[in-house]
């Protein structure tokens, strides 16, 4: 099917669409850890963004992009990707984009060593998803389950169900600032 979508995408020239299947193959290789295959795709999306200005799609593949760096444990790349997608959902509005770099900011966070930032930063998102009434997908639900059970066993309880907390107590815009100040404290020195 996504074979499918990409070469009628190719036939018609239809580069918005070419580049939204693209992100979400990306996604799909690096989920599952066909890394090699993920690099190749995010490659041939970043010739396709040098041809056009489209902002959601660049966010999305740099999104993908995050997400390979994270399966790759590179932090320094996770982060510098992170950035421009947090940029590019906020600037075009994606709140359920933000949502995610959010899942990937925290995922970072433990690569990182940061343990306390990750669970602040799950606590706000689970709370932001109740209140919209958001049902995880199982997808989201092994990745935020992972990366609290990863953080939760890096901390004493009572420091990991404070930093939960914490994280609670925040509205979008103070989760999305937190999640800016994570993502700058991991980004390689210019």
């Amino acid at each position: 099917m996504i074979d499918e979508a990409l070469l009628l995408h190719r036939q018609v020239g239809e580069v918005w669409g070419l580049l939204k299947t693209l992100a979400d193959v990306a996604e799909l290789h690096a989920t599952t850890g066909q890394l090699e295959l993920a690099g190749a795709v995010l490659a041939e999306s970043e010739l396709l963004l040098q041809q056009v200005h489209m902002p959601d799609q660049v966010a999305r593949i740099r999104q993908a992009g995050a997400l390979y760096a994270l399966r790759c444990e590179d932090a320094g790349l996770a982060a510098q990707r992170l950035v421009a997608a947090l940029d590019g959902h906020e600037q075009t509005g994606s709140q359920s984009g933000i949502r995610e770099d959010i899942l990937y900011t925290a995922e970072l966070a433990v690569l990182a060593g940061k343990p306390e930032a990750a669970l602040c930063l799950l606590g706000a998102h689970d709370t932001v998803m109740q209140r919209i009434g958001y049902v995880y997908h199982p997808v989201h639900r092994r990745l935020v389950d992972t990366i609290a059970g990863t953080a939760r066993g890096e901390l004493a309880v009572a420091v990991a169900d404070a930093a939960w907390a914490r994280g609670q107590a925040m509205d979008e815009e103070e989760m999305l600032a937190f999640a800016r100040q994570v993502v700058a404290g991991v980004l390689p020195a210019a």
